[in-house]
């Protein structure tokens, strides 16, 4: 009895160790060849939470402030990417993505806390005149 508790407390430790390991892998970086994709992040501009602004990361990096009524826009390497918004609540979102290809992700307070959501071009053109650019900023509008 003690020899199979002891052997699945093992392989739950390597399971989780795995694990652990899995999420400390740093997120693909730009290649220098411009094989990347762009990102545009944005947050339209709201009455509603004006004041609190919502700290953008890959990982531990920060990639931005998205501020009311901003955006910023970054490259990555293609491949898997997770995405987090913070402000009080954090939430994550996972992308996907392709050398040459946009992708929009807006930036929206809710009850619950700040959310990361797909959107697309429409959307952050029919924005983008009230919108002010934070692209290469010190990250902190």
């Amino acid at each position: 009895m003690k020899s199979k508790l002891v052997t699945v407390l093992l392989t739950l430790a390597t399971i989780v160790g795995g694990m652990a390991l899995a999420q400390q892998t740093p997120a693909p970086t730009a290649r220098a060849d411009g094989s990347t994709g762009t990102v545009v992040f944005f947050r339209a501009k709201r009455f509603v939470g004006a004041v609190e602004g919502i700290k953008v990361r890959e990982g531990e990096g920060e990639l931005g402030r998205l501020k009311n009524g901003t955006y910023f826009t970054i490259k990555a390497a293609p491949g898997k990417h997770q995405y987090a918004a913070h402000s009080l609540y954090k939430d994550l979102l996972t992308l996907e993505v392709d050398a040459g290809e946009t992708y929009y992700l807006q930036a929206i307070l809710t009850v619950g806390g700040p959310e990361l959501s797909p959107s697309d071009q429409a959307t952050f053109e029919s924005l983008k005149a009230e919108l002010k650019d934070l692209t290469g900023t010190d990250k902190k509008p």
